[in-house]
């Protein structure tokens, strides 16, 4: 996964093929606070998938910008 730089904040996004041939995606902040397998993911999914492998992933970074923009996957006070 390749994370990216928003508002100095990094998250990364990536999908996953569904049996239908639909697609889901998901993305994740980085962070100090969540080092390792246990950082949270976000689960960005339609009713029935979407049609691409492209479209989920612009959906998931659409998502993770928009979390950050309302404070959401900011660090947790010291």
């Amino acid at each position: 996964m390749q994370y990216v730089n928003y508002k100095d904040r990094e998250y990364g996004v990536f999908a996953v093929q569904r049996d239908n041939s639909r697609w889901d995606a998901y993305y994740e902040f980085r962070s100090p606070h969540h080092a390792g397998a246990d950082k949270p993911r976000y689960r960005v999914q339609s009713l029935f998938g979407f049609d691409s492998k492209l479209s989920a992933m612009q959906d998931a970074e659409r998502n993770a910008r928009a979390d950050i923009d309302q404070g959401i996957g900011l660090p947790l006070p010291a």
